[in-house]
């Protein structure tokens, strides 16, 4: 489930965890849409907050990095 999907539900305080770092909102129209397309790998309680944990984002190369010129082609 898409954290967009899931935060139709809810409108409180929450706290999301990416990669081990722990980021907290005051609501969910602080959040950045690249979070809200995340997809959601667990909820917990914490301190009194939800703590959503969400699925580490797959890193994708670039066609720079892999040295590609736009301008030629190659």
């Amino acid at each position: 489930m898409k954290l967009r999907d899931l935060l139709k539900f809810i409108d409180t305080s929450l706290t999301l965890e990416t990669m081990g770092v722990k980021e907290k909102h005051e609501s969910k129209s602080a959040l950045t849409q690249e979070q809200m397309n995340c997809m959601v790998k667990s909820i917990e309680t914490d301190e009194g907050n939800l703590l959503i944990k969400l699925v580490d984002p797959k890193q994708t190369n670039a066609l720079e990095q892999y040295e590609y010129c736009f301008e030629c082609g190659m």
